[in-house]
């Protein structure tokens, strides 16, 4: 699929993969193979996004594709029957764009007693000692080889260690062992089959223990019989290991008789689907190319998603020495997002915690904490103002990134309700991006009522003069309905089910997480900062004093007050009756702006509308950064669609806008409407915008 992100040049990728590369060339890779295994539960993706995301692994280094999604019920439920034709005839196609991508790919069978689907209907396991399930087997590989591939792998992860079968009791009896010995002919066979036709076939294998450091019953046998050419993954300590090192990789190895390829199930999100893990690979140490044969991440459900996390794989894959997830991390956001990282930045980094590192919401969380922090002194404005900035640009976001992102099927997976189903009745952030703009509304309302403890002056220095108005901090009555307030936003926050901001519960197949929500930690100290200031209500709302450069003001009725003030600035301070004091500065406003940013619209003779969505092009041009602002369609003084949009400077968007009803309605009955499109904007510098123009909507 061609993508639609009009920011993707050779110069500026480039300029992105110069920026992330060290200075010196780094070596060639140390890991024979490097990619993905689309080994978890749910859906398979769809064919043309596995294309695409094959063509991304190319560009990014990786050379190892195996196709093993769970859910694919020819790999695993039905491993007994043929793909269709159409179903090969896609996989054809897909080995042709590994092939000239220089990349393998792998398809896998799994032909045991299935563990964790068991109450699912699913074919007979294979019988290893019976020769026509053998031919079962290899003519379904025989339909892979014949469409060019050369690398094939047998799955025995979650499945019972036993055969239904007596002629494999009575060839092997019973137990782990003799489950052991069984997978290691069947693949001792397959591999004897195929192995004289072409010098570059390979066979891979995940045992039924695929993790752990110590050897098993079912390893020892497996390791007994099993050809050393047969390739034998591991998963580390744990399904899902956060750490791998080479003493534990080297214990496995010993387990095995072989150097294992990593199974590595990250950022795979199938055993939480409500939550998206968008973080860096951390946690794997920079020696594993001499103890690993290589490394294959398991992948989200989400597959556009997934293009952030695995930007940091494939970054550690071509250079583990020099690897540093962070600055990779940063680097895969701008090349994901372009000049939209901002944008999509106020996202990803309030989602991006994962099983390997519990890093969440970095710069909301260090803005939280120093305006808590800043409340015993005078100066909490300036962190309170820092604040609530992030959070107003956070709780616009979501409508932006709908909008005006240009990778539409990544708005759409952040945009699902996660695990698939329907929102909850009454809660309006039942998918991850509505939940951003939900819990961060929230999160202003908490850092509004604190803000109201103190005393408060609105000013502007104009003409020698401050000119202003003072407010005390809430009254006994005022900090009763406070209190009401953020005791509710906890409860209200807490009915949403989706993990932004970080984690209220989260079983990683191992380690429990809990209470890591940060945007909850700021509802509890804002009850207790309200809690605390209860005690001196009463006093504090009394009365409040002004000085202005250090000397006293007169504060007339409603709080207004005029003061002399020389220089380039003004310094005001008030005072509460308890002695709790705010400083504010104040400077003079900024010359008139002479640049104004420039709004154009692209041909719009005649807007089509289709499921509701009308498409708008909008260029920003010569503005500081981006012009953020509304677009509105109207029909005489009807308005019939409206939304926020943010536009980079230069960039040409194709903005998304959602029909009302009524517009919905007029276009059933009319086919056709002469409308006004009409947008607003303000750019960084606060350089305004418009631009107006008639169309024709069919």
């Amino acid at each position: 699929m061609k993508t639609s992100r009009v920011w993707v040049v050779p110069l500026m990728a480039a300029a992105i993969l110069a920026a992330a590369a060290p200075a010196s060339a780094a070596p060639d890779p140390p890991f024979a193979y490097r990619g993905v295994i689309e080994g978890f539960y749910g859906p398979p993706w769809p064919a043309a996004e596995r294309v695409g995301f094959m063509r991304w692994m190319v560009a990014h280094g990786m050379n190892t594709y195996v196709h093993a999604p769970k859910n694919d019920p020819y790999q695993r439920l039905r491993w007994r029957e043929a793909y269709p034709p159409a179903d090969m005839q896609q996989f054809s196609r897909e080995v042709d764009v590994a092939r000239h991508g220089a990349l393998q790919w792998i398809p896998s069978i799994s032909p045991g007693m299935p563990l964790i689907e068991a109450a699912q209907s699913h074919d007979t396991d294979i019988c290893f000692s019976c020769p026509q399930d053998r031919a079962v087997l290899f003519a379904k590989l025989d339909a892979f080889w014949a469409i060019g591939v050369r690398q094939f792998m047998l799955s025995f992860d979650d499945v019972v260690k036993a055969s239904s079968h007596p002629e494999d009791a009575a060839a092997y009896g019973v137990g782990d062992a003799a489950y052991g010995a069984m997978n290691a002919d069947l693949l001792n066979a397959v591999h004897q089959r195929y192995a004289p036709r072409d010098p570059a076939f390979r066979l891979l294998t995940v045992p039924a223990d695929y993790s752990g450091t110590s050897s098993t019953a079912y390893l020892d046998a497996l390791r007994a019989k099993l050809g050393p050419e047969v390739v034998v993954m591991w998963t580390g300590t744990a399904t899902v290991a956060r750490a791998v090192n080479c003493a534990d990789a080297n214990a496995f190895a010993k387990a095995i008789g072989r150097k294992p390829l990593l199974w590595d199930n990250f950022p795979v999100n199938d055993y939480a689907p409500g939550k998206l893990m968008l973080g860096p690979y951390k946690g794997r140490a920079p020696d594993l190319g001499s103890c690993l044969s290589g490394v294959l991440a398991n992948p989200a459900n989400q597959v556009d998603a997934n293009r952030l996390p695995l930007y940091t794989v494939a970054d550690y894959l071509r250079d583990p020495v020099h690897y540093d997830g962070e600055r990779s991390w940063e680097a895969a956001l701008r090349e994901f997002a372009g000049p939209f990282r901002d944008l999509v930045g106020h996202f990803v980094e309030n989602v991006r915690s994962t099983a390997l590192d519990r890093t969440e919401s970095v710069r909301f969380s260090a803005l939280r904490d120093a305006f808590l922090n800043a409340l015993g002194g005078a100066d909490w404005p300036r962190a309170y103002d820092a604040l609530r900035s992030e959070l107003t640009a956070s709780a616009a976001a979501p409508e932006q990134i709908r909008s005006s992102f240009p990778d539409q099927r990544f708005v759409v997976e952040i945009d699902n309700v996660p695990g698939g189903g329907t929102a909850p009745s009454g809660y309006e952030g039942a998918s991850w991006l509505s939940r951003l703009g939900f819990t961060s509304r929230n999160a202003l309302e908490a850092a509004d009522a604190v803000a109201r403890t103190r005393p408060r002056v609105t000013a502007h220095l104009s003409g020698g003069e401050l000119v202003g108005q003072v407010a005390g901090p809430m009254s006994p009555k005022e900090l009763q309905g406070a209190q009401s307030s953020v005791a509710g936003l906890r409860a209200r926050d807490d009915g949403n089910p989706d993990n932004v901001y970080g984690d209220r519960a989260f079983q990683a197949l191992g380690p429990a997480y809990a209470n890591e929500n940060r945007a909850d930690a700021f509802f509890d100290a804002a009850d207790r900062a309200l809690a605390d200031y209860s005690s001196r209500a009463g006093e504090a709302s009394q009365q409040v004093t002004l000085t202005v450069d250090g000397k006293p003001v007169a504060i007339g009725q409603g709080g207004g007050f005029t003061a002399p003030a020389s220089g380039r600035q003004a310094v005001a301070v008030a005072t509460d009756g308890s002695g709790q004091q705010s400083r504010f500065v104040f400077t003079p406003p900024p010359a008139a702006i002479a640049r104004r940013a420039v709004l154009r619209f692209g041909r719009l003779a005649r807007l089509r509308w289709r499921r509701g969505v009308v498409t708008v092009p909008v260029v920003c041009a010569r503005a500081t950064r981006a012009c953020a602002g509304v677009l509105t369609l109207t029909v005489g003084s009807r308005r019939v669609a409206r939304t926020r949009f943010l536009v980079p400077d230069r960039v040409t968007a194709r903005l998304r806008v959602t029909l009302t009803r009524t517009g919905r309605a007029l276009l059933r009955r009319r086919h056709r409407l002469r409308i006004v499109v009409r947008a607003t904007a303000t750019d960084s510098a606060g350089a305004r915008a418009s631009a107006r123009r008639r169309a024709t909507l069919i």
